[in-house]
């Protein structure tokens, strides 16, 4: 009995540490993006419209991912969205991901079907993981092309953020 206890609370300890995790993920990942939002809302006359259009992809994926999770009507892969509407739609993102952590098993399975009708089934947690890695990977893409319309962009570095808080 006493080795069950034992493990239970190792069990809810890693499950805690993984919550944790996750919560300052997704905070880094609104920080940044809110940043993004700024500095582009700044440029608003030289941003490209494939800019735009990577912000607002990544946005609407962490929403759809999130729906999927909590049985909510997502969002359409490619809509597009004002700079101003980002801002909104990235804060309510970061709101039900934060609840969906408070809330759910993230060893519980997910059943969804993708944007090309096909069926599949992931643990929260996967998909949790997923997300940030999509943010990180359209995020490099959106600075490239910052890059390329004359922008300096914002340093979104994970390590650079985590030393600056100090």
């Amino acid at each position: 009995m006493l080795t069950k206890i034992v493990l239970q609370n190792i069990w809810i300890k890693k499950n805690d540490n993984m919550i944790n995790f996750f919560t300052d993920i997704f905070k880094f990942h609104f920080k940044i993006n809110q940043l993004l939002i700024n500095q582009m809302v700044e440029n608003s006359y030289t941003i490209s419209q494939k800019s735009n259009l990577l912000l607002c992809h990544s946005i609407n994926a962490h929403q759809i991912w999130n729906s999927r999770i909590i049985n909510e009507k997502p969002l359409g892969v490619f809509d597009i969205h004002s700079l101003k509407n980002c801002i909104n739609l990235d804060k309510s993102n970061l709101e039900t991901t934060k609840l969906i952590l408070q809330n759910k098993d993230l060893q519980a399975n997910i059943s969804y079907e993708n944007s090309q009708g096909l069926d599949f089934e992931n643990t929260i947690q996967e998909i949790l993981f997923h997300i940030s890695n999509h943010y990180s990977h359209h995020r490099g893409q959106l600075i490239s092309e910052l890059r390329q319309n004359d922008i300096e962009p914002i340093i979104s570095d994970y390590i650079f953020h985590k030393r600056t808080e100090l």
